[in-house]
Formats: structure tokens, sequence, C-alpha cells
């Protein structure tokens, strides 16, 4: 049996070497230190490490989930997981991402009820 393969906007192997090399690997620092680098993502300045890895694997997994990538979203969540996000995090995490796709969604929804309700 083949291996499985992942969804996503380009999909599999490649869509994960893409973000692996645009997200730049492990984000963050231990708490108390200042391992911030100073870094450029498509012409915008950062500091990598601002945000403590929680934080920063969260952000990960809500944007995985934003945008279809699966084995993005499992990765994250398990590293999430292991930097000590609650259950209640992961969640709200979740929703987050969930929150901007399903806006233009349910206002469809509500401008044809509005309309069918009308008539």
């Amino acid at each position: 049996m083949g291996a499985k393969k992942e969804s996503g906007f380009f999909g599999g192997e490649v869509e994960n070497r893409l973000l692996g090399f645009a997200f730049g690997g492990f984000v963050g620092s231990k708490k108390g230190e200042d391992m911030t680098t100073e870094e450029e993502f498509f012409n915008i300045k950062y500091k990598k490490g601002s945000l403590d890895p929680k934080t920063a694997q969260l952000v990960f997994f809500a944007a995985c989930i934003a945008i279809g990538h699966e084995g993005g979203a499992r990765r994250h969540l398990k590293q999430a997981r292991e930097c000590g996000a609650t259950e209640d995090e992961i969640t709200e995490a979740m929703v987050y991402a969930m929150r901007p796709a399903a806006a233009p969604a349910a206002a469809k929804v509500r401008d044809l009820a509005k309309a069918v309700i009308a008539k």
C-alpha cells in the first residue's frame, strides 16, 4: 500500500519543504533568555524568538489549519503540546484560525437567507 498523500495548497512533500523553509524551523526562546535573532522574511524585518515557544507553535498550528495544511497542523500541534499548551489554548487557537475563513461564508448565508425571507 502507498503512503498517504497529504493534501494542501501545494500538496505533500513539496509543501512540507516550502513551509519548512518559510517558517525556518523552531521558533521561540527559553523563558528568561534573550535568544532573539534579527531575521527577514519577504522584506519584513523581525526578531525571531520574540514569541515564547508555546505561543509560536500555537500560531503555526492556527496558520496551518487556516491554509488546510494537515501535516503542518499535526506537527505544530504536537510541538505546542510538548511546549505545555493546554487543550483550552489549542481550542482557542483553532477558533482563531476558523474565524476569518468562516466570516465570508457566514455573510453569504446571511445574505441569501435575508433575500429568501424578503420574497
